[in-house]
């Protein structure tokens, strides 16, 4: 049996608040291209990564605004990983009502 290696890139992304979204998606998106060169078999982001790290009533007063961010933002990174040709792993909160 043959060794096969696996090339992982981990990412590690500033942590920003849920007013800062849109830079944030930039930056992680951004942050994807650049590890992308490096051509590895899968991508690893932190737990809720976006739209921010810190999830509050205080600071979200609608949880159920999550569902429609994410699932745009989830569309713009399984676009990274056809265009890339990779795996993406990434941690997004969920709304459930």
């Amino acid at each position: 049996m043959g060794n096969k290696k696996v090339r992982i890139a981990i990412l590690q992304v500033e942590a920003r608040a849920f007013s800062e979204q849109a830079e944030n998606k930039e930056h992680i998106l951004k942050f994807i291209g650049k590890a992308a060169k490096s051509k590895p078999n899968l991508i690893v982001l932190p737990e809720c990564v976006y739209p921010c790290y810190f999830l509050s009533p205080r600071i979200i007063p609608d949880y159920s605004v999550l569902g429609n961010l994410c699932e745009e933002f989830l569309k713009e990174v399984k676009d990274c990983a056809l265009k890339f040709e990779t795996f993406i792993a990434i941690g997004l909160p969920e709304f459930i009502p």
